[in-house]
């Protein structure tokens, strides 16, 4: 942070009286967690990159939750590599197949890299209108699924949901 450190910022939330009572989480990429670990101020500590479960089971003490019924709705999406694009997709015409390449091939490949949830959410938008123009119900649910783990930070889901585009698009791993 460029205007006060960690320690700095701990001190002024814990002397605010509306901010006080707020768990602190921290996540960080260089910190070793038992810098902060030790001080009653902190609740929690993530060592960045961090799976969405470990996020939410740090965080399911603090916030008033219900259970993520999109998991179990995505189940079918996820669970388990298709061992043929037909089986996950149905028969997908090959110029259909080449025009999604053409379209989405370079965007895909990008978010593997950077894991933007921002972009993978709009992919998944995208997917879905594009499932819907195209009268294929497949892609419009996959598509919704891949808006649904972004919004949820849900890395594991959307690691299987990019293996089962590649899988569409013609790449072995999804690559």
């Amino acid at each position: 942070m460029p205007k006060m450190s960690g320690s700095q910022l701990i001190q002024r939330i814990r002397a605010s009286e509306k901010l006080r009572s707020i768990p602190i989480i921290i996540a960080s990429a260089s910190t070793p967690p038992e810098q902060y670990m030790d001080l009653p101020e902190i609740q929690g500590f993530l060592k960045k990159t961090f799976r969405r479960s470990d996020f939410l089971a740090l965080l399911a003490p603090y916030l008033p939750h219900e259970e993520c019924p999109c998991i179990e709705e995505a189940a079918p999406l996820i669970g388990g590599k298709p061992r043929t694009a037909e089986e996950s997709w149905g028969v997908v015409d090959e110029s259909v197949r080449k025009a999604l390449v053409e379209k989405y091939e370079k965007r895909l490949k990008m978010l593997r890299v950077t894991l933007s949830m921002d972009g993978i959410a709009e992919l998944g938008r995208d997917l879905t209108a594009e499932g819907q123009e195209r009268r294929w119900e497949a892609l419009a649910e996959y598509g919704k699924t891949l808006s649904t783990a972004a919004e949820n930070l849900d890395i594991d889901a959307i690691s299987q949901l990019f293996i089962r585009l590649g899988a569409l698009l013609g790449y072995v791993d999804g690559a």
